[in-house]
């Protein structure tokens, strides 16, 4: 294959994907502003894609079974394709796929940088580099993309800093799993320092109402993602999602308790996306929703 006569496409950019992938994803991130990462979930009839690659890496979820022609990197082979199965196709990897019957799958775009900056401290990030590989069976990528999924569905302007989360835990899992210098996941961190773990307990107190990220706090503690969500869970027992969402349903159990406030203002006071988040994540928490945990605290 001649590589200069590859198409070269941006997953990011609609256009641009409409070149390889014609009809528009059922459920989308394009419109969230995302910049290091999408998500997009396709039902797609049969098709045949040009020759092509990506500036970013591209993963491909089977969301239904079916035959699929590939070809990857030089190499070509028919997959039998099952639901679950993930094909991995690195950035700058010539790449072209043909199917004949309607499928579902997902893709994940990601961009470079981000799992050659997950964790410097363990990989050296001018040699993350992903192998590609054919479509093959990985419930880890696919339990990702399915959870991802369902959030969007959910809670779609809510759902930034889950997603972030589970970009993290994906990174590390191509690093080890899929790159050409594996990652070590060593088991003997010790958790965070406690004058690290109170700086990082004060910002997210500080931004409870706020969008806060995971790069952003691993970056005040100047520390990785990846080994801030590690060290953070080895001191505190949960990951900093689970944290910030309890700490954000502690805040709003104290605000549906003073007169005046509607639910929808606690909601955006306490940093949910709106009403309908506060009320799902809450009642995750606590077992009620915010109406009658309010009327139950105010007929006492």
């Amino acid at each position: 294959m001649n590589k200069e006569k590859s198409l070269i496409v941006n997953h990011f950019n609609a256009k641009s994907r409409s070149q390889v992938l014609p009809h528009e994803p059922i459920l989308s991130s394009q419109s969230l502003g995302w910049q290091d990462f999408s998500f997009d979930y396709y039902q797609h009839s049969n098709h045949q894609t040009p020759l092509h690659c990506t500036e970013h890496h591209v993963i491909v979820l089977g969301v239904s079974s079916l035959e699929c022609e590939r070809k990857l990197d030089g190499r070509y082979q028919i997959e039998n394709r099952l639901a679950g199965s993930v094909a991995i196709i690195p950035a700058n990897a010539e790449h072209w796929a043909a199917w004949k019957a309607s499928t579902r799958f997902i893709l994940f775009s990601i961009q470079p940088n981000v799992l050659a900056q997950i964790a410097p401290e363990t990989v050296d990030p001018d040699r993350v580099e992903l192998i590609p590989t054919f479509a093959q069976p990985d419930p880890f990528i696919y339990g990702t993309g399915l959870a991802l999924k369902q959030e969007l569905e959910t809670d779609y302007n809510g759902c930034r800093l889950y997603a972030e989360s589970l970009l993290n835990s994906l990174s590390v899992h191509l690093l080890h799993k899929y790159a050409t210098a594996k990652l070590q996941l060593k088991e003997d961190f010790k958790g965070l320092a406690p004058f690290k773990l109170k700086q990082v307990l004060d910002l997210i107190g500080d931004r409870l109402g706020e969008e806060v990220s995971i790069s952003s706090m691993a970056n005040y503690l100047n520390m990785s993602p990846f080994h801030f969500v590690r060290e953070f869970k080895k001191s505190v027992g949960i990951t900093p999602y689970r944290y910030v969402m309890q700490q954000r349903v502690e805040m709003a159990k104290r605000m549906l308790k003073q007169e005046g406030l509607s639910i929808a203002d606690v909601a955006f006071d306490c940093g949910f996306a709106n009403q309908s988040h506060l009320g799902r994540v809450f009642k995750k928490h606590t077992g009620t929703t915010p109406k009658k945990y309010r009327d139950e605290f105010q007929s006492r």
